[in-house]
């Protein structure tokens, strides 16, 4: 095993083992009640309307162990595709559970801790081969409050980046075949992972790789396109047609002003979009510096920073929302400081890794 590798791997593991032991937590702190990372609400499970809303955590684990009948469709929020949209996670838990509806939420709870270290380590191989920074603060990926809360409560995301980050490492080894498999599960697994495939596509075009370019391109639509029509004709609805408020937004910073306490809106701009806009602009700066050879590190910051900018209302309802689904932008933030500012890397572990303290909060009180 090669040292960037055993690095990775050993960061890897160090992930897995500090989720497991969150994990373990939470099941003695909720008796030993494995449904409360699935954090199911009455609205959705029962049909109560002025029931608990519950977390994105439970449409997964609706699809995994009613498949696609008609009572799962009715457990999700409407319109039903757009849970249906995500399908790799929970047919990878229904496979591996072999119908066993109680392994379920285990099964999840397993899948998303792998996923999380896989991105982790995919992160840390990147700082040790790109970067002169220790290879360890990768770790900070993997504490940063988004992705505590994503394993907390077994949301898709874990899974969707670790095969994002999958087209990145496989991008930078020239292993477009693999790439271009893992851009399509990608699509298929949550669109948040579709952003650093695009900042691999930017970068492949900037590079006139422009046969490596259509390949993952192409193997990030055409399945996630067809899954769609699939949907549209099977539910008679499309993905997102109804609701404007999961679409991105042409107006910067729309989605920060949804349900947000005070306090929490001014922690998801010192968090979330204050380091979206300064490593925008910063990522800018450098092409322009150091055209025409600029780093595949500014187009992943270029697609991030823009994706946290112009996200949706109906994403940011809450800080832990804004968070999750601003792990792309620390994903790629720390990989950019470290390849064009090593010096200053250090920043954002001071930044961010003070929202462990919070995830873990949230994570005991059962929050989500």
């Amino acid at each position: 095993m090669s040292s960037p590798t055993r690095i990775s791997f050993n960061v890897g593991l160090t992930t897995a083992l500090l989720l497991t032991l969150l994990a373990v937590g939470v099941l003695i702190r909720f008796k030993g009640d494995v449904l409360t990372f699935v954090n199911i609400g009455e609205r959705f499970a029962r049909g109560v309307p002025d029931g608990t809303t519950g977390g994105e955590g439970q449409f997964p684990y609706y699809i995994a162990t009613e498949g696609f009948s008609d009572s799962a469709v009715a457990k999700m929020d409407p319109p039903p595709a757009y849970r249906y949209q995500r399908i790799v996670f929970p047919v990878l838990v229904a496979v591996l559970s072999l119908g066993q509806a109680a392994l379920v939420p285990y099964l999840m709870l397993i899948v998303n801790i792998f996923a999380t270290s896989i991105f982790t380590a995919l992160t840390s191989y990147l700082l040790k081969t790109r970067t002169r920074v220790s290879p360890w603060l990768a770790l900070l990926v993997a504490l940063w409050m988004g992705s505590l809360v994503c394993v907390r409560f077994n949301t898709t995301e874990p899974l969707a980046l670790a095969c994002g980050m999958g087209v990145v490492v496989c991008y930078v080894r020239e292993k477009y075949l693999v790439a271009a498999l893992l851009a399509a599960i990608t699509g298929l697994t949550k669109e948040i992972g579709l952003v650093l495939v695009g900042g691999v596509i930017l970068h492949a075009l900037w590079e006139r790789r422009f046969w490596q370019a259509i390949l993952i391109g192409a193997a990030a639509v055409i399945p996630f396109g067809v899954w769609a029509l699939i949907l549209r004709q099977w539910l008679h609805g499309g993905i997102d047609a109804t609701q404007a408020n999961r679409q991105l937004s042409l107006i910067p910073f729309a989605g920060l002003f949804g349900s947000y306490s005070s306090v929490f809106l001014v922690l998801g701009l010192l968090w979330a979009i204050l380091p979206a806009v300064v490593l925008g602009l910063s990522a800018v700066q450098h092409a322009w510096r150091s055209k025409p050879a600029i780093p595949l590190e500014v187009f992943l910051i270029v697609m991030t920073a823009g994706f946290v900018i112009l996200v949706p209302s109906g994403t940011f309802e809450d800080l832990p929302s804004t968070l999750r689904y601003s792990q792309p932008l620390v994903i790629a933030g720390l990989l950019f400081m470290a390849r064009c500012t090593p010096r200053r890397a250090g920043w954002l572990l001071v930044l961010w890794l003070p929202t462990a303290v919070l995830g873990l909060g949230i994570a005991f009180a059962g929050a989500g």
